[in-house]
């Protein structure tokens, strides 16, 4: 596809025999509104999909001196998944994207996290603590 100056929030964290993945495109102004750009949560175990959503928050906050993200938190909810993960940044590797293929102003960040993990996923409970990834952007 076209993915000039699109750009996205995206993680992934398992625990046992579940993992949890979230994410959001972002698309340039003149391709979609972004505020109406759903997010996902899902909760996929060994046989599949246990719980998802599409009523999704990713908030992310910022380290005042970096500027990069030092905290996420994201929601999701839906009759199948009530979840919160709170994500705390521990590493970040910074790819400087030019004017390339992400369009210029924006660099591509990739982290590692350690994840808390809480809610229900298709009627079972979650509680974990554990490493994992997430991947966003940050103007410069």
């Amino acid at each position: 596809g076209f993915w000039k100056d699109v750009s996205w929030r995206w993680g992934q964290v398992q625990h046992g025999d579940l993992s949890l993945v979230y994410g959001r495109i972002r698309p340039p102004a003149d391709a979609a509104d972004a505020e109406r750009i759903p997010g996902f949560l899902a909760a996929i175990g060994p046989d599949g999909p246990v719980g998802y959503a599409t009523n999704v928050s990713i908030e992310e906050t910022n380290d005042p001196e970096t500027g990069r993200p030092r905290r996420i938190v994201v929601t999701g909810r839906s009759a199948s998944l009530d979840v919160a993960m709170e994500l705390t940044v521990d590493n970040t590797v910074v790819t400087e994207t030019g004017g390339g293929l992400f369009g210029g102003g924006l660099d591509f960040l990739q982290l590692r996290a350690i994840y808390l993990v809480r809610g229900r996923a298709g009627g079972r409970s979650i509680d974990f603590t554990a490493g994992g990834t997430a991947e966003t952007f940050r103007g410069r």
